[in-house]
């Protein structure tokens, strides 16, 4: 109940409209009377500051005979303070059933003369084209915009089937309450079988109604209530867009607030609000969800809260429940937190879940660890992560770390993991003569391939060299029967075939490529050529340019033509040598440093 007024809390600036108003709150009746009717001052004339009339003022110190004398002078009950709380409001927050009766009867003998044009038309009484009565719609309509819930009791014992219909303006009797804030009268409604489903002309459910009207506090108890109730959150309007877009549209954190904590602990709708929490970067409200919904929740994907938050990429938001879930939690692709962290690019997030002790070397469904994403991912993850993760570790591919950072030439990667795992300097130590990086760098994948192959599969000249810098073997041959070399000189990769000094060909049908002359790789050349036909030579070779035509198919390899006679000339006499717009029969391939 309100405190009493004091006496000198009453403005009395206006002498006269003042001592009728503090008469009123004290339960002075003869000054009431006096001033009323001696003096003619207007018994709903309002004091200056709160804007409150008399019948507030008589309400708000529960004066029950003086609202009594109010009413009878002609009070009037929907006049409301500045604050625009009218006398039910004041009744209402005082939970004073005495005053409310008071109210709702007196309210009730005003209206009654709006339930005569239904009993004359029961009655068969009255004139055709009688516009000046009102439907019972139309009364019920106005008994729920002004909160007397005896008439609307009455109107609708006679009427029931209008709980639900809708005035001129589309709104049902339940929207009309919410639009004008009647909470009282919306409960009623509600209890009565009020529809929350109806939709007025603009689409709109009374909780988008209500949503909308929440300005300064006023629909807070009908949102509670209608929530608790099971009002679909979730259901959009015309435009798209649910309660909950609606409250964070117009900044409104304290319905939402509301929403969530009336919303019972197993909705299906969970996940809806958490997602509205995380996409809107909403910290407290996440708190409020955390302390209220079980830590175990996933999506459809079986991702939890942690999930979502990182794969939004708000550090604020991961930082809130990275201490409250599973750090190692998996979702249906068995893709942990840090799996996410890594493929996301978020530095941030990858430093805070490894602080919180997440497992570096958990395999996803494909096999991979966080290591594995980071490969293509940025050099300061795998930075973060190479000196934790165990390098052996194969994916259902049978690649290891090793293997997909040659197989993308990521040279600086290989280079960390070299350096990683490099012997120990201490003499006392049991493996301080053995590198682990021997552990890893032979390993085969399913293809039976090194990373040696893949990075000679994908023409990687920096890879290739430095992995055969750390005395990677070379000489394994891969589920084709190749090496590494035979790869190279197979995919016609010739700058990598000079890297494989002393190696030896070991596929069927490559001898195409050594020099046609000598026999040999070339090693030392300070260039390669190679005839029309594919045949290879080796400057060294010819260091006197004595050879006129290829050893092999008989085509000229001099290479310095400068008259175009004599180009003619060799065109019609090897006619497969001939290159239009050439003057040299041979192509330089590259030139080895």
């Amino acid at each position: 109940m309100a405190n009493p007024i004091q006496h000198n809390e009453i403005n009395c600036n206006q002498q006269e409209n003042g001592n009728l108003c503090e008469a009123a709150a004290f339960g002075d009746i003869k000054t009431i009377k006096y001033l009323v009717k001696k003096q003619g001052i207007d018994v709903n004339t309002a004091e200056e500051i709160s804007g409150s009339t008399p019948l507030i003022w008589s309400i708000i110190n529960s004066k029950v005979k003086v609202a009594k004398l109010l009413l009878r002078m002609g009070a009037d009950i929907h006049s409301g303070s500045f604050n625009e709380k009218t006398a039910f409001d004041w009744a209402e927050a005082n939970n004073d059933s005495k005053m409310l009766s008071l109210l709702q009867k007196n309210e009730a003998s005003k209206t009654t003369f709006k339930l005569l044009p239904n009993i004359l038309r029961k009655l068969g009484i009255g004139h055709g084209g009688q516009k000046a009565l009102k439907s019972p719609t139309d009364s019920i309509h106005t008994a729920a915009g002004r909160r007397n819930n005896y008439t609307l009791k009455t109107l609708l014992k006679e009427n029931s089937e209008d709980i639900n219909t809708k005035n001129t303006k589309g709104d049902s009797p339940l929207h009309t309450a919410i639009k004008s804030h009647r909470i009282s009268t919306t409960k009623f409604l509600l209890v009565s079988g009020a529809d929350m489903s109806v939709r007025d002309e603009e689409g709109f459910l009374p909780l988008h109604v209500a949503v909308i009207n929440n300005k300064n506090k006023k629909c807070d108890e009908i949102l509670k209530n209608m929530v608790m109730r099971g009002a679909d959150i979730m259901v959009r309007d015309a435009s798209g867009r649910n309660a909950l877009d609606m409250a964070f549209l117009n900044d409104d954190l304290r319905s939402v607030k509301i929403i969530c904590k009336s919303l019972p602990p197993n909705t299906t709708h969970l996940l809806d609000v958490f997602g509205h929490a995380i996409g809107n970067d909403s910290v407290e409200l996440m708190q409020l969800l955390l302390k209220r919904w079980p830590r175990g929740v996933k999506d459809e994907d079986g991702n939890s809260l942690l999930h979502m938050a990182i794969l939004k990429g708000n550090f604020e938001m991961v930082s809130e429940v990275v201490n409250t879930f599973d750090v190692s939690t998996t979702n249906n692709n068995g893709d942990t937190p840090l799996h996410l962290a890594v493929s996301k690019r978020l530095n941030e997030i990858v430093c805070l879940l490894l602080h919180n002790n997440a497992d570096v070397n958990m395999q996803n469904n494909q096999g991979e660890t966080p290591l594995h994403t980071a490969v293509q991912s940025n050099l300061l993850i795998f930075i973060l992560l190479v000196d934790k993760c165990d390098n052996t570790l194969q994916n259902h591919d049978g690649d290891t770390v090793f293997h997909l950072a040659a197989r993308h030439g990521k040279t600086d990667f290989i280079d960390l993991m070299v350096k990683e795992n490099k012997p120990s300097n201490d003499p006392y130590s049991s493996n301080h003569d053995v590198s682990k990086t021997s552990q890893f760098k032979n390993i085969l994948n399913h293809r039976n391939c090194t990373a040696l192959h893949e990075a000679c599969f994908g023409n990687h000249y920096k890879t290739v060299e430095k992995l055969l810098d750390i005395d990677i073997e070379s000489d394994i041959k891969n589920c084709e029967g190749k090496t590494a070399l035979d790869i190279a000189i197979s995919m016609d990769h010739l700058s990598l075939v000079c890297l494989f000094k002393g190696q030896k060909l070991c596929g069927n049908g490559l001898a195409t490529f050594l020099c046609t002359v000598c026999y040999e790789i070339p090693t030392s050349p300070n260039f390669i050529y190679k005839c029309p036909n594919g045949h290879i030579y080796c400057s060294a070779c010819d260091t006197k340019d004595k050879f006129l035509q290829c050893p092999q198919c008989g085509i000229p390899i001099r290479k310095k033509l400068r008259n175009k006679d004599a180009e003619e000339k060799l065109a019609v006499m090897f006619p497969n040598a001939a290159v239009e717009g050439r003057v040299d029969s041979f192509e330089c391939l590259f030139q080895y440093n």
